[in-house]
C-alpha cells in the first residue's frame, strides 16, 4: 500500500473542503490535520502532510505564503485553484 499516494488525496480533499468557499483561505498543517482528524500525537501522519504539502509546492497548487511565519501557512496559485476546482 501506497502511504503517501493515499495522504496526497486525503490532504486534496482537505484543502478542497477547507477552500471551497473561500479561494483566499490560509492553509496550514493544523487546518487539513483538523479536518482529517488526526491528532497533534501522531508525527508520522503530520510528517506525510508536510511532504504533501511540498509535493503541491513542486507542482504549483500551492506557495508559501511566509516561510519564516509559525506555522507555514499556504495558499492557492492559480492553478491550484483551476484543480481543485474541477476535483
Amino acid at each position: 500500500m501506497n502511504f503517501f499516494k493515499k495522504f496526497l488525496e486525503e490532504t486534496k480533499s482537505a484543502i478542497k473542503n477547507l477552500t471551497c468557499n473561500n479561494e483566499n483561505f490560509e492553509i496550514t498543517v493544523k487546518n487539513i490535520r483538523m479536518k482529517n482528524n488526526i491528532n497533534s500525537s501522531n508525527k508520522s501522519k503530520i510528517q506525510f502532510i508536510w511532504r504533501c504539502l511540498d509535493h503541491l509546492i513542486g507542482k504549483d497548487m500551492l506557495k508559501v505564503e511566509d516561510s519564516n511565519s509559525k506555522p507555514k501557512k499556504y495558499k492557492l496559485t492559480d492553478a491550484g485553484k483551476n484543480y481543485f476546482k474541477q476535483l
